[in-house]
């Protein structure tokens, strides 16, 4: 006894040492190669995350700058260069660039700052790129002035699509940095990025960067540096993706890396592989205690178990010698039966013994017999879940019970007809399978006669009579062949004279008819039926046909009245229901027209009302309506813009046809009505700075002409006026030197001074004329001047305007990137805390799975978002972009504006002037008219008159010189 227990407590403890140990053993393996290639997935994911998120910015840098590029201020060459300065100065103020230059094709650069330095890049990699037509930003360097990492952003400027120089801009490069710095893994991850010499270009230990540290070449002085040194050089620097493991300064650490597309940087992100031995270890130890706990309770369950065991086996062991020889008979006597009532495994053991014993006699010999009389619906009862006895008597049972169930399956389907049904063979085995398959060969010799005569009727029953019987059977088969083969030939008699009916009907000769002599039986009968068929058909089709004739010809007042019975009713009722049909279909088209016509282009007909192909042309002229309505509200979109000043609006829809007609014309107005504007403040412009030899050129038509008219009536008539005014000064001028010389001349001797002084009142007389003349037309001039002025100060008010609403856009745009900025760093976050949430599902093993799945869309969510934020960041900037280049072109339309205004303003004071001028000349030459006149009269006292008149004429003189110094200011055709 105590040598049996002791071997099972032996072999059972060391059993259990084995398995457990080896569990132990397999899952802390199969747990470490999970966890560090999980930390390597995610290292290298996350590094990856942060190659895109690197690249991206780089792309939103270089994009900006193309934009910048593209200003009209860096493509204008009139722009004079203090104004591009200021303008880049404070551009790169805004953009957070410490400076842009702007070098040709040669290299040759000039910083658009206040000092204007000037630099030869020809050399430089990212010029070279730049001049070839690629945006490219360069490698992080070290700045000489400042120590600080920078980052050169160049791209090509194109003037007429062709590269004619290259704007670049200088950045502080510690951004890489701080975006390293925001990287984080578990507790101990960081990251980092080089280049593809292996320099620090991004590392939160920023004296890396500006010391330009080399991880590839750093072992040469530090051998700590030597595995990392080695990765760097021979995995990180060949860009490729992916991860692996180093030492350094006494620590084992993972890493993860991916290049950043379309730059000479690589991230890598690393983590200590300590972090991940502290979760190994935890697991060992509970696997420990696992295993030592196991094998306590083992142990001590075998002591207790084996006591029990070995007095009964004997015994035990006769009886199942007794059954094994299949005497399964009860027996009295036997030597088990004094332990069948022990409350323990021996006794349950012989318990399960005498139960298997009555088990076998009841549920198996008996059902046997009642198996080989053919009982075979006796119930089959299984004495528990793992009775094996049970299951083969009762799938011996189901396997004679199925066979007998084909059997009659097959032969109620031969009966019923359904001759292909075949019993399932797979379903048996053995001989059970060759009586299921020799019933199934037996129904398969039947099957070809039936199923071709099954063919034929088939066809006949289609409508095809070009197939008969042609199969060589015998017996009742062949019978068939010839009784099926003359119902065809009959049928096919009936088919033809009914299709020669038809065809008759068809050509409208109604009154032809069958032969019902050469039909037999029902088939005679079923002629001479079409033949009185065609006979009762006629009135109601001459009357339908009337009807849809006056449908045809848009008639819609007539329909079928005459009184028919059965399918001629329904002819009727059709015909009256198609004619309904239409009418309500032009109803609701008429309808639809008149709304269209009225303006009311929201109207649609109600297509539930139609069916069929009716309910289609309701649903298409619906369908009609509202195509026309898109293109239709986007055209007065645009014209509401154009109604409140605004030209720079168009129409962006994708349409067709007369839409894209209707798109293309508006646009095209809107472009002339622009190139109108612009033409006629180029002339305002002109006209501002003296230049009256201007007119408008442009070939306009309709009501433009009369604007392009007036305006060259208007620059003519000033022209003309001014021509005028010239003159006249230069008579002014004349005449103030004759009247100075003849004042001598009275001065002289009163006998010249008589006659001087009619000479000199009939050229007084002309002045007088002209000067009332020049006047008149001064006047005229002023109130032009006066109208353009206002006009001009009109224009000057609404280009304000203008200002203020680029400046609302410009700041709105520049609120929504900063949104924008901020939903990217949320994505930035949730991505982070995604790759964390994944680590901590890895190390909850399978209670982590279902967090696991959440973590991963979290982080596709996050991926997801910042690919939008990013995608919109793009969208955003280079609308905020744009709409700078807007301010600026509006900044600078408005100051043009405010010196056409200034100059407006001037040219009217001028004008002003001269009217004053040539008003003040027509009162003196009044005045000198008038004193001539006392001269005339008073001879004697001509010696007084004539100083005075020199003195007048002096005055008239100088004001003449004046006035012709005014108008020597204007440029005149």
């Amino acid at each position: 006894m105590k040598s049996i227990r002791l071997r099972l407590i032996t072999i059972f403890t060391a059993l259990i040492l084995v398995v457990t140990s080896i569990l132990g053993v397999v899952v802390l393996s199969n747990f470490t190669i999970v966890l560090e290639k999980d930390a390597h997935n995610q290292l290298q994911n996350l590094a990856e995350v942060q190659a895109k998120y690197v690249g991206s910015r780089r792309d939103a840098e270089l994009q900006y700058m193309s934009g910048l590029a593209q200003n009209s201020i860096i493509l204008d060459a009139n722009v004079p260069q203090d104004q591009r300065v200021a303008f880049l100065m404070a551009e790169a103020k805004r953009a957070g660039y410490d400076a842009y230059v702007l070098a040709d094709l040669g290299g040759n650069g000039v910083t658009q700052n206040s000092t204007g330095d000037t630099v030869n890049v020809a050399d430089r990699d990212y010029f070279k790129a730049a001049a070839s037509g690629v945006a490219t930003a360069s490698d992080v360097t070290i700045s000489r002035v400042t120590g600080q990492p920078v980052v050169l952003y160049a791209t090509p400027i194109y003037q007429n699509g062709v590269i004619a120089g290259v704007l670049y801009g200088r950045k502080e490069g510690i951004s890489l940095s701080e975006i390293t710095k925001q990287v984080t893994y578990g507790e101990t991850g960081f990251g980092y990025l080089i280049n593809n010499s292996g320099v620090a270009v991004g590392n939160s230990n920023l004296d890396l960067v500006t010391q330009q540290f080399n991880f590839a070449t750093a072992d040469e002085e530090n051998p700590d540096y030597a595995q990392l040194s080695e990765l760097v050089r021979t995995k990180m620097t060949t860009r490729e993706v992916g991860s692996g493991d180093y030492s350094f300064e006494g620590k084992d650490l993972l890493v993860g890396y991916a290049p950043v597309d379309g730059s000479p940087w690589i991230m890598a992100v690393a983590m200590n592989q300590s972090e991940l031995d502290v979760e190994i270890a935890s697991v060992r130890n509970i696997i420990i205690a696992i295993v030592a706990v196991a094998i306590i309770a083992g142990a001590v369950a075998v002591f207790f178990i084996s006591g029990s065991i070995a007095n009964p086996i004997v015994a035990t062991t006769e009886e199942l010698n007794r059954l094994s020889g299949f005497d399964f008979r009860k027996n009295k006597n036997q030597k088990g039966s004094k332990y069948i009532n022990r409350n323990d495994e021996i006794g349950a053991m012989l318990k399960s013994v005498a139960s298997m014993q009555k088990n076998v006699q009841e549920n198996l010999i008996n059902k046997l017999k009642n198996i080989s009389q053919g009982n075979l619906d006796d119930e089959i009862v299984m004495v528990g879940e793992n009775d094996q006895v049970g299951p083969a008597l009762k799938d011996t049972q189901v396997a004679i019970k199925t066979l007998v169930n084909d059997t009659h399956t097959l032969v109620t389907a031969a009966v019923e007809g359904r001759l292909s049904e075949r019993a399932d063979v797979s379903k048996y085995n053995g001989d059970y399978a060759k009586v299921i398959d020799g019933v199934n060969k037996t129904l398969d010799a039947v099957v070809e006669p039936i199923q071709e005569a099954s063919n034929v009727l088939e066809a006949m029953a289609k409508g095809d009579l070009t197939h008969s019987m042609e199969g060589d059977y015998r017996g009742d088969y062949a019978v068939i062949k010839t009784s099926l083969n003359k119902t065809l030939n009959t049928i096919k008699m009936l088919v033809s004279d009914t299709n020669s009916l038809v065809e008759s009907a068809v050509e409208g000769k109604l009154d032809d008819r069958a032969d019902v002599s050469k039909h037999q039986g029902e088939y005679a009968k079923i002629v001479d039926g079409v033949n009185k068929t065609l006979d009762a058909v006629v009135e109601p089709i001459k009357e339908a046909s009337s009807v849809l004739e006056a449908m045809a010809k848009g008639d819609l007042t007539h329909s079928m009245d005459g009184d028919y019975k059965g399918d001629y009713a329904t002819v009727k009722v059709s015909v009256n229901k198609t004619f309904d049909a239409i009418k309500m279909l032009a109803s609701d088209t008429n309808s639809l027209v008149e709304s269209a016509v009225n303006g009311d282009i929201d109207a649609r007909a109600d297509r539930s009302k139609h069916n069929g192909e009716y309910a289609k042309i309701i649903g298409g002229v619906n369908a009609t309506l509202d195509a026309m309505v898109a293109p239709i509200q986007e055209a007065s979109i645009v014209l509401e813009e154009v109604a409140n000043g605004s030209l720079k609006l168009r129409m962006e829809g994708d349409y067709r046809g007369q839409h894209s007609a209707i798109k293309v014309a508006l646009n095209s107005t809107l472009d002339f009505l622009q190139g109108v504007i612009d033409e006629v403040s180029d002339i305002l412009n002109q006209m501002a700075n003296a230049n009256m030899a201007v007119s408008i050129r442009g070939d306009y038509k309709g009501d433009f002409e009369p604007i392009k008219t007036a305006l060259n009536s208007i620059i003519e008539s000033l022209n003309n006026i001014f021509r005028d005014i010239n003159e006249a000064a230069d008579q002014v001028s004349a005449g103030s030197s004759q009247v100075s010389d003849g004042s001598q001349m009275l001065a002289q001797g009163s006998t010249e001074q008589a006659a001087t002084i009619e000479e000199l009142s009939s050229s007084i007389d002309e002045i007088a004329d002209k000067t009332k003349a020049n006047a008149t037309r001064a006047n005229e001039a002023n109130m032009l001047s006066t109208t353009a002025q206002e006009k001009a100060q009109k224009g000057d008010k609404q280009m304000r305007q203008l200002q203020e609403s680029m400046n609302e856009i410009n700041q709105a745009s520049e609120n929504i990137s900063k949104i924008i900025k901020v939903i990217d760093d949320i994505a930035f976050q949730t991505n982070i805390l995604s790759l964390n949430a994944a680590v901590e599902a890895a190390r909850a093993g399978e209670h982590g799975k279902g967090f696991a799945v959440v973590a991963e869309e979290v982080k596709n969510l996050a991926n997801r978002s910042a690919e939008a934020a990013q995608e919109t960041t793009v969208l955003i900037e280079g609308s905020v972009k744009k709409t700078e280049e807007g301010t600026v072109i509006a900044d600078e339309a408005a100051e043009a504006l405010q010196g056409i205004v200034i100059e407006v303003t001037k040219a009217a004071q001028l004008v002003r002037e001269i009217a004053q001028a040539s008003n003040d000349q027509a009162t003196n030459i009044a005045q000198i008219n008038l004193g001539v006149d006392q001269v005339s009269q008073v001879v004697q006292g001509n010696t007084a008159t004539a100083e005075e008149s020199a003195a007048s004429s002096e005055e008239l003189s100088s004001q003449a010189q004046l006035l012709k110094e005014l108008i020597s200011q204007f440029r005149l055709k």
